[in-house]
């Protein structure tokens, strides 16, 4: 169709001219023209099908970009919800100085009654008191009002027992 149209193109040039170059060119020469255009049309109509050809290809890999950068937007919406959590999280902790008081020989120390009917002194964590060389630092949650169920029971608050059961506190063992 491209070709129907740049040939008709040309022969209206070449008619209205015509005239005037039959006086300079005859039969043969315009022939040769007509041959020459019609290489130079092909030729256009090489590269023009060869650009078609790579914007279609740049139009498939702009695609598949413009997914990879949903795909890579949708993972930071996401990370950032998550560090939204976490930092709602550990909004809660608190960096408290603790330290081991008393001693394991059991001469001064807490309180602790194992159920077996006899109270006898044992070291303990607590908060490092004011003055006194901290032990360690330990992270504690300040939003957790709950109480715990040793805290509850008002015979094991008075006879000063641990909290928390043993197990708990065997990262902290020597």
């Amino acid at each position: 169709m491209r070709r129907i149209l740049i040939l008709g193109t040309a022969a209206a040039i070449l008619g209205v001219a015509a005239p005037a170059a039959q006086a300079s060119c005859g039969t043969a020469c315009l022939r040769t023209k007509v041959n020459t255009l019609t290489r130079e049309v092909n030729s256009l109509t090489t590269t023009v099908q060869g650009l078609t050809n790579t914007v279609n290809a740049l139009s498939g890999t702009v695609n598949s970009l413009g997914g990879n950068v949903t795909a890579y937007h949708n993972a930071q919406v996401s990370d950032e919800a998550t560090l939204t959590k976490l930092t709602s999280a550990f909004s809660c902790f608190g960096e408290y100085p603790v330290t081991d008081y008393g001693d394991s020989d059991g001469t001064f120390g807490y309180v602790y009654y194992d159920g077996s009917g006899v109270d006898f002194d044992t070291t303990a964590l607590d908060v490092t008191s004011s003055g006194n060389t901290v032990g360690a630092w330990t992270l504690f949650d300040q939003c957790n009002t709950t109480q715990s169920g040793g805290l509850a029971r008002s015979h094991l608050a008075r006879s000063g027992d641990a909290i928390a059961p043993s197990f708990l506190l065997d990262p902290f063992a020597r």
